[in-house]
């Protein structure tokens, strides 16, 4: 699919010129800890009834409505270049054939904002400015329920059938009994419900994802592109990926 990044990029400087108009918003994109999560969100989204803000383990997601693309911007204090992982892990997988199955993401821009401090034990003001990086990904429709609830059907029935069960209430209470609840979630339990939609690409997709460190493709990290289930989150957490310091 051919992109006109140029525009998209437009696009991103765009929402973010309006998103800064909100001075709680722009005061945590400068200091992260100014405000609460709850607080920004709430603000923001009673301002701007068209936007929703989500926030992940270490980045603030930006959703505007009738857009098809979201921003993605790293916590300022966040000790992994996250954004910087997705772009390298993307771009790896259009290397190994494999984009279909993820989330199309860019860098758009890096804003930087001044921004002063009192240094310790003394009035003196300190000078300094914030650098956070913009991204763009391709919106998906996401729902982590849905998704969990998909991985635990499959994971049910792959054990009727390996035991050689039927579907019964007492089936589903000895699988309760023996299966492990945060396994079905996780990246495993979700790559073996993926095959479903996948096939044997599914496979491709659990080595690659190896090979680039990633380690936490959990089911809130699944969404559909037009009806297709696609990796949207692929960063990995607390570790780097291939290739990037």
């Amino acid at each position: 699919m051919e992109r006109n990044i140029a525009e998209i990029k437009d696009w991103a400087r765009s929402l973010m010129n309006r998103l800064m108009t909100n001075e709680t918003f722009a005061k945590s994109m400068a200091d992260a800890h100014a405000y609460t999560r709850h607080q920004v969100k709430c603000d923001v989204m009673d301002m701007f009834p068209d936007i929703t803000v989500e926030y992940g383990a270490t980045r603030t997601v930006i959703i505007q409505e009738d857009s098809p693309y979201v921003l993605k911007i790293q916590d300022d204090d966040s000790e992994y270049d996250y954004g910087k992982n997705e772009v390298t892990v993307y771009q790896n997988a259009v290397e190994w054939g494999l984009e279909q199955y993820f989330a199309w993401v860019m860098k758009a821009f890096t804003l930087i904002l001044p921004f002063e401090y009192r240094a310790d034990d003394s009035d003196e003001m300190i000078h300094s400015e914030a650098k956070r990086d913009i991204y763009v990904m391709e919106k998906c429709e996401m729902d982590e329920d849905e998704m969990t609830q998909n991985s635990i059907d499959h994971a049910y029935h792959a054990w009727l059938r390996e035991e050689g069960l039927e579907e019964c209430e007492e089936s589903w209470e000895k699988w309760e009994d023996e299966c492990d609840e945060g396994y079905l979630s996780d990246q495993e339990a979700m790559l073996e419900y993926a095959e479903e939609e996948w096939g044997d690409a599914a496979c491709d997709v659990s080595e690659f994802l190896d090979s680039m460190y990633v380690n936490d493709c959990h089911s809130g990290n699944f969404g559909w592109r037009k009806g297709e289930l696609v990796i949207c989150d692929y960063a990995g957490y607390c570790r780097n990926v291939r290739g990037v310091e």
